[in-house]
């Protein structure tokens, strides 16, 4: 979904293919150091004119999965198929590899943050909101619609789960829920049967990251909405006949589980926007790929890039003072990147500027 409201820094990123030996240890400043950034994207959210706040990309936060029914959702899904399709969301957010086939959005963010990120998420029952999914298409309208239906499905749940409270789900205990994720039973828009004036507008229903902005009523005791995920269940499945079966009523499928049983690559890719994340693909047609296609938030496939786990406090770079030789290990086995910069003026920012160098 395109939300560019941001800037990035420039950024370039250099793969080594070699490395030997180690750093001279003699002498003052040394050669190189290990540093820790002093500063990340829940930083950049929280200077933000935008009142974008963003999930904590460390430690363990906790996120409300909340799937969501309309009037005409057993189009789509089945009655018989209802909780099954709902176990498939406990999956693929909180699943393991061998229930996904590949990576829950939990385990992902584990394994890619080396265990810096563990996701927590209670899934809800189905919330059934009481409007067709029509209600919800345009793009325009339907964003607000969806907001309005947020603030409502969250407060159902507290109010029907008088046991779990609000502050369960605000790790940084900033009066705003870590993430809020509506799984809609409806088809996305490029899937959805057109049916009459239906098909004017459907674009709303899509997958996208969104924030309410309603930072004057953050409350510590009773954390509020702000970041949130909306997107279909047809992006779990792949293939018509596989996507039958696991729904027992429809076809409509986005994912692609030619080699998975459970996809979750599309809702792993808005997880990193909940967190802060760009999306580093061009939105026009020029074809620009400044990230060459090998980032989660580009081409939605692999892990994430360099600069992404530098500025989510995932990894110290390596600051370099003066001639030295490294010895880099590549960095999707340990992390390790070089970052080359004017160390008279860097600031410990991975919003400064500088060239990352790793060993691809």
């Amino acid at each position: 979904m395109k939300k560019a409201r941001y800037f990035f820094p420039a950024l370039v990123l250099i793969s080594a293919l070699s490395a030997c030996t180690t750093a001279n240890e003699e002498g003052f400043p040394r050669d190189y150091e290990v540093m820790h950034n002093i500063y990340s994207y829940k930083d950049y959210g929280n200077n933000s004119q935008y009142q974008s706040d963003y999930c904590p990309s460390v430690g363990e936060p906790n996120l409300l999965v909340i799937p969501v029914w309309f009037t005409n959702s057993d189009s789509y899904i089945s009655e018989a198929k209802k909780e099954s399709v709902r176990e498939d969301i406990r999956k693929a957010y909180v699943g393991t590899p061998e229930e996904t086939g590949w990576h829950s959005v939990s385990s992902y963010y584990e394994a890619e943050s080396f265990g810096k990120c563990k996701l927590k998420a209670t899934i809800t029952d189905w919330y059934e909101c009481g409007k067709a999914s029509s209600y919800f298409y345009d793009e325009n309208t339907g964003l607000g619609r969806v907001i309005d239906m947020l603030i409502e499905a969250v407060d159902w749940y507290f109010e029907n789960n008088p046991e779990d409270s609000r502050t369960n789900y605000d790790l940084d205990k900033n009066g705003q829920l870590d993430g809020v994720m509506l799984i809609y039973g409806s088809p996305d828009y490029t899937v959805l049967p057109v049916v009459g004036s239906n098909s004017e507008s459907r674009e709303n229903m899509w997958a996208y990251c969104n924030w309410v902005g309603d930072f004057e009523n953050a409350d510590v005791e009773n954390p509020i909405v702000n970041v949130y995920f909306w997107a279909s269940y047809d992006f779990m499945y792949s293939n018509g006949t596989y996507a039958k079966e696991r729904t027992g009523n429809s076809s409509a499928a986005s994912g692609d589980t030619s080699h998975c049983i459970i996809d979750t690559h599309t809702f792993v890719h808005e997880m990193g926007h909940v967190l802060g994340l760009e999306d580093y693909y061009d939105y026009s047609r020029g074809g620009y790929c400044p990230s060459g296609g090998f980032s989660m938030q580009d081409y939605n496939v692999g892990g994430h890039d360099p600069y992404s786990v530098m500025a989510l406090n995932w990894v110290d770079p390596i600051i370099v003072h003066n001639d030295c030789t490294i010895d880099l290990k590549a960095f999707q086995d340990t992390h390790q990147i070089i970052l080359l910069s004017d160390t008279r003026t860097y600031t410990g920012s991975p919003f400064d500027e500088y060239m990352l160098v790793e060993l691809y």
